[in-house]
Parts: structure tokens; sequence; C-alpha cells
């Protein structure tokens, strides 16, 4: 977690003609000649890290390209994102995620995940071989809503 100036706002000398004045980013440059109310406005933010994890052994990460993309951000407190990848990526398929903190990790299917952010939090995409996956693809009538695992082709571990 981390706090970040995001604006400034004052009143008084440095906003001349105006009695107050505002502006974005954690520097300024005035003149001070009159006492001032000078007001640093900070955000709440947690990191938010985009991994993802190969669950053949032997080899590499970083197939397809996710949005975000895999790195570390910093989130608003209370921003909803919601993060997607592709289901394929050559002889790779997508076979859900990991998300949570270090221990405690829940999982799901499919290739979009939306969160809220209310704390620091990792989402691991798994890849696996294709050749070690087996699929299923879900249709529905009445919508997305609800399907365990969703609407699209899945892919499991054998």
């Amino acid at each position: 977690m981390r706090d970040t100036c995001y604006m400034w706002s004052a009143e008084g000398a440095p906003c001349s003609p105006a009695d107050t004045c505002s502006g974005t980013g954690d520097s300024v440059t005035f003149t001070m000649t009159t006492n001032t109310v000078w007001i640093w406005h900070f955000k709440q933010q947690f990191k938010f890290d985009v991994q993802c994890t190969v669950e053949t052994a032997g080899t590499g990460c970083g197939y397809d390209t996710p949005d975000p993309a895999y790195g570390t951000y910093w989130m608003d407190n209370g921003a909803t994102i919601t993060a997607t990848i592709d289901a394929f990526d050559g002889d790779y398929v997508c076979v859900g995620y990991f998300y949570g903190t270090a221990p405690a990790f829940s999982s799901g299917w499919g290739t979009s995940w939306t969160h809220t952010f209310t704390g620091p939090i990792t989402l691991v995409w798994r890849w696996l071989n294709r050749a070690d996956a087996e699929s299923v693809r879900v249709v529905s009538e009445h919508g997305e809503w609800g399907c365990v695992p969703p609407v699209g082709w899945n892919f499991f571990p054998r």
C-alpha cells in the first residue's frame, strides 16, 4: 500500500488574481508574498501484480498479451478492473487463474477476471501445454451470467 499525491490546492497569494487555485501532480512552483493555505491531496493505492505460470515442467512463461500486461501496477483504492487474456497461444492454452495474496490464493476459470481493489493482490494466469489439457465449450442462450465454467472455450488439466 502507498499514499500518493495526486493534486494540490491553495488559498491566497499564489492564486492571484483568484482566491483559490489547484493543480494536478506532486510538485508546483510558486512565489509566496502573504500567508497562504496550501493543501496536498493524497489517495491510497494498492500493489497489483499480473503474473503467469506454466503448469508443464521445463517451459517458460509469458504467453499471449494480457490486458493489463504482465507486470506490477499501483491501483486506486476502490477502483474496479477487468483483466482479460486470450484462451490460446500457439501450443499453450489458458486453464484459468489464481488470485489473492500469498499464501491464500483462490482460483477461477476462463479468460476474464473482475476485481475491486481494497488491498494488494496478485493475478496469476495459468498456462498449460495443449497436449496436457482437455477442453469444453460452454454455450448459453441466456447470457453469460452464472455459467461455471464461463461461456466460451475452457481448458482443464488432464
